[in-house]
C-alpha cells in the first residue's frame, strides 16, 4: 500500500520539475531568436518595391482627374451628363451624382460623403444644378423648399464643396425654367424665375468674395430663352417647349443646348479643363506602341508612362 501511494508523487515531482527547466530554457534562448532575425538584413531588400512600381505607388500616374456632377433628375437623367462623360472619356473621369426628386435641403446632407468618396485632389470640376423641386409650393409636396431655406442651403453646398474639394472649380447653374405657366399643379414658370433669381444671388455673393476665379455661373434661362425675353410678363413658356420632353425635363434637343452651354462655360472660364486641351494620363493612339515581338518592356511602360 505504501509503496502504491509514493508512485504519483514522484512522477508529480518529476514533471514539475521538467516543466521548470524547459520554461527556463526557452526564456534563454527567445532574446538569441531575436537577435538572429535582427541579424539578418539582406532579406529586407526582397520586401521592397523594384523603382518603376515604386513610381507607380507614389505617383498614381493613372488615377484620373474627376468631374463631379452634382443636382437633381435634371442631372441624373437629362442626357447632358453623359455627352460630358463622352466628350471627356480617357481623360477625366466623370461622376455624375444627380439625384431625381431631390431639394437643396436633402443634397446639403450628401455633399460631404459623396465628395469623399474621392480623392479630393483628383477633383478638378463640380457642376451644380439644384433647386426645381425646392420650387414645389408648400403643402403640394415634401420637396418644398422657402426662397430663404434655398438660399442658405445652397450656400451652405457651395461652402462644403469648396473644402471637400479645394482644387476644383464650380459651375454653378441656375435651375432651368419649365414650358408651360403651371405645370401638374406642382410647377409654376413665375416662381421659378424667383428661384432662379435667388440662385444667382447666392451665386454672386460667393463669387465676390472668391478671388482665385474658381467658381462661375451659368444662367439656364439665358439659354434656353435668348434676348431675355422671360422678364416680359407676356412671354408664352410654350414658345420652348422644343427643349423639354414633358415640359420640365430636357429633351434631346434641351440636353444638347445644355451641354453646349456648360462646356463653352468651361472653355471660356477654365480653358485648361476644356477637353481639347486635358492630356490623357495614357496615348490615346497606338501607332506608337513598341511591338511585342521586340520584348521591350521598359520601352512599354515609358510609352504608357509608366516610367
Amino acid at each position: 500500500m505504501t509503496k502504491t501511494r509514493m508512485a504519483p508523487a514522484v512522477s508529480l515531482a518529476a514533471v514539475a520539475l521538467f516543466a521548470l527547466f524547459s520554461l527556463l530554457f526557452v526564456s534563454l534562448q527567445l532574446p538569441a531568436a531575436k537577435a538572429q532575425i535582427r541579424l539578418k538584413p539582406e532579406l529586407a531588400p526582397k520586401l521592397k518595391l523594384a523603382p518603376e512600381q515604386t513610381a507607380i505607388a507614389k505617383n498614381h500616374p493613372l488615377a484620373y482627374d474627376s468631374i463631379v456632377l452634382l443636382g437633381d433628375s435634371l442631372t441624373e437623367y437629362d442626357g447632358w451628363g453623359a455627352s460630358v462623360a463622352s466628350r471627356y472619356k480617357r481623360k477625366m473621369s466623370v461622376f455624375n451624382r444627380g439625384f431625381s426628386g431631390y431639394n437643396s435641403y436633402w443634397l446639403n446632407f450628401l455633399i460631404d460623403p459623396l465628395l469623399q468618396d474621392i480623392p479630393p485632389s483628383q477633383i478638378k470640376l463640380v457642376t451644380l444644378l439644384i433647386g426645381t423641386n425646392d420650387s414645389v409650393p408648400k403643402g403640394k409636396s415634401n420637396q418644398h423648399v422657402s426662397l430663404d431655406r434655398y438660399k442658405r442651403y445652397l450656400a451652405e453646398i457651395i461652402r462644403k464643396i469648396q473644402k471637400g474639394a479645394p482644387n476644383a472649380k464650380l459651375l454653378i447653374l441656375t435651375p432651368p425654367p419649365i414650358s408651360e405657366t403651371q405645370l401638374w399643379d406642382s410647377y409654376f414658370f413665375s416662381i421659378l424665375f424667383s428661384y432662379r433669381n435667388a440662385c444667382i444671388e447666392v451665386a454672386m455673393e460667393v463669387m465676390g468674395k472668391n478671388k482665385n476665379n474658381a467658381i462661375s455661373l451659368l444662367d439656364t434661362w439665358d439659354l434656353f430663352i435668348p434676348g431675355r425675353n422671360y422678364i416680359d410678363p407676356l412671354f408664352d413658356p410654350t414658345t420652348i417647349d422644343d427643349y423639354f420632353q414633358d415640359k420640365l425635363h430636357l429633351s434631346e434637343h434641351g440636353g444638347k443646348v445644355l451641354y453646349e452651354g456648360i462646356t463653352n462655360a468651361i472653355k471660356k472660364k477654365w480653358p485648361h479643363l476644356d477637353a481639347d486641351q486635358v492630356v490623357a494620363p495614357v496615348p490615346m493612339g497606338f501607332n506608337d506602341g513598341p511591338a511585342d515581338e521586340l520584348g521591350d518592356d521598359k520601352a512599354v511602360k515609358v510609352w504608357l508612362g509608366l516610367l
